[in-house]
């Protein structure tokens, strides 16, 4: 009995979170599909959320031109934050592409009780279907993708892409262990890690698992490449057998039939890319100040208040967003100017693949501090980069903006002008000089200097050097210490290779980049073999970088390994470390 009323209480609670959404809070509406890229004839989820709002119906999603779309069912969601209640309706549709190309879906207007609120519209890749594939429980591909019209493989230097591996299957999953390839000609993109996605599509009438890996990366290379296979070690659970033997109820309680474990390796094909340099920037075009940025960039700029004291700050805020790597990314200079002086605060970059995507975010302030009352033009701020897609230079321009800079404690001695006052400069003086006079007039003040010898002198300069030299110490020490915590950790993996081929490769592999990172300075997953060959001295440049190669020819390519392989990179482990001291 005592459990009625707690129930009775959950379902009043419930009851009164679905009836008392706020009707103050906008509704809205978003379309979402589960993937950005599908092949023709493909089936994949559409979803059209509606929050805080009751829709009049199940809503029309109209089908574009070369696609079919059909409804198959819905879901609902309360959440209550802050004592105030959201309501979410997602409604679900199957959509199939029947044309290749960039298929738009929406916007959509949704009927509500109270009004109509629209959902903007969301843009899926279409690819040929692929008859090969058709059929096959399970296959791989890896492509590059660096256009928001799809897979591009002809880059510029600087430009980040997103390396995207994809493997399917129909039975079910057990275990899959990713091997990524090596990356030389590019660099990961400091700002995102790689992000992993899974979802659903319908194929033939089978559904269809998919798995996604994507890896933002920078192009740093020149010249032509190919990134190497990448492969997936995957464990399924084999459904398959004699279907005589199975009646009406033998699947539902697992009779009649064997499940079996069996093993799988899955391979994308290599990628071959092409990174041309930058063009030469052209100072009648307005290119001369390049910033380093390349990508397609939208700016804009604001003030954190138009009315200031003199002597007193305010903050210009920058934003800038776009498809390229911004970590790094600084404002340039602010003109030299006797009315204002500016000061940088250290950026803050942000990255997310969305949609497959990549994107940036960096904020940056600047302090503004004028130096003079009345109106400060505070002047544009040129930015140059380059974009990809038009081939060509952009200059664009931050706006600054107008102050009104009212008197403050600023400033100059040597320039202050009594003209015009009626009034001797030095009464001026004497004036100002008893308003400053100390509170007790009685009391006598020898001297206001410090002097050398005195002991409070001595503590007062010494101590900010003493905390600056144990901070040093500390710093030193802690750099130290993680350095010879990687040194024994590189020299433990070297010294304990497993027997199996693949897993002593990838060990070498492994001891090889963080040796080469270490040395350097650099993180393990920068390293390439073109970095070993730039950055180590002639005599060890060299050999490292062939090494890189031939451990990445037999880790990818397969074949046997030579026989001596093992000893020369560890020999090239122990050369790296010790340079590294």
């Amino acid at each position: 009995m005592p459990r009625v009323p707690r129930v009775l209480g959950r379902l009043v609670l419930l009851a009164l979170t679905w009836l008392v959404a706020p009707a103050a809070l906008a509704a809205r509406a978003v379309l979402t599909v589960d993937t950005d890229r599908v092949a023709v004839g493909q089936t994949v989820t559409l979803r059209l959320e509606v929050a805080d709002g009751q829709a009049a119906g199940v809503p029309e999603v109209p089908a574009p031109e070369g696609a079919r779309i059909r409804y198959v069912g819905q879901s609902q969601s309360a959440v209550i934050v802050n004592f105030q209640a959201t309501r979410t309706v997602t409604y679900q549709y199957a959509l199939t592409p029947l044309e290749p190309g960039i298929l738009d879906i929406g916007p959509v207007a949704v009927p509500l009780r109270s009004g109509t609120v629209v959902a903007p519209a969301v843009s899926l890749e279409v690819a040929p279907s692929e008859p090969s594939g058709r059929g096959r429980k399970e296959g791989a591909r890896a492509e590059l993708v660096s256009t928001p019209e799809g897979s591009q493989a002809d880059l510029w230097a600087g430009q980040v892409v997103v390396y995207r591996f994809v493997f399917h299957h129909r039975d079910p999953l057990v275990d899959a262990r990713w091997s990524p390839p090596a990356f030389e000609g590019f660099t990961p993109e400091p700002s995102t890690e790689q992000v992993k996605r899974e979802y659903r599509i319908e194929e033939a009438g089978q559904a269809v698992a998919v798995h996604e890996i994507l890896v933002p990366l920078v192009a740093t290379g020149e010249g032509r490449g190919t990134i190497p296979p990448a492969t997936v070690e995957a464990s399924f659970t084999d459904t398959s057998g004699d279907p005589r033997r199975r009646r009406p109820l033998d699947e539902f309680f697992d009779l009649g039939f064997t499940r079996t474990t069996r093993q799988a390796v899955l391979a994308s094909d290599a990628v071959s890319w092409r990174i041309r340099a930058l063009p030469e920037p052209d100072p009648e075009e307005g290119a001369s100040g390049f910033s380093g940025l390349v990508g397609h960039f939208e700016v804009r700029s604001q003030l954190g208040a138009a009315r200031v004291r003199a002597g007193e700050s305010v903050t210009l805020t920058v934003e800038i967003a776009g498809d390229g790597t911004l970590s790094g990314f600084r404002l340039p200079p602010s003109p030299d100017s006797g009315a204002f002086r500016a000061y940088d605060d250290a950026p803050e970059v942000t990255g997310a693949l969305e949609q497959g995507r990549f994107r940036s975010v960096a904020r940056l302030r600047r302090a503004i501090v004028p130096l003079e009352e009345g109106l400060l033009q505070i002047p544009p701020i040129p930015i140059t980069w380059f974009d990809p897609q038009e081939g060509r230079y952009v200059t664009a321009s931050i706006p600054g903006g107008t102050l009104e800079v009212l008197p403050g404690e600023v400033g100059d001695p040597d320039v202050v002008s009594f003209a015009g006052d009626g009034r001797p400069a030095q009464h001026e003086v004497e004036a100002l000089g008893e308003d400053i006079l100390p509170i007790h007039t009685g009391v006598r003040i020898a001297s206001r200097r410090l002097e050398p010898s005195d002991p409070v002198s001595l503590l007062l300069v010494g101590l900010p050097g003493l905390a600056l030299l144990v901070q040093l110490a500390g710093s030193l020490k802690g750099r130290l210490g993680a350095r010879s915590r990687r040194h024994r950790a590189i020299r433990a993996l070297a010294k304990r290779l497993p027997s199996d081929r693949d897993a002593r490769l990838a060990a070498l592999d492994q001891a090889l980049r963080e040796a080469a990172g270490l040395a350097l300075e650099l993180p393990p997953a920068s390293v390439d073999a073109a970095r070993l060959e730039e950055a180590l001295p002639p005599d060890l440049g060299p050999v490292a970088a062939d090494l890189y190669r031939r451990l990445s020819g037999f880790r990818y390519g397969g074949g046997e390994t030579d026989p001596d392989l093992d000893g020369q990179v560890l020999r090239m482990v122990d050369r790296l470390l010790g340079r590294a001291r």
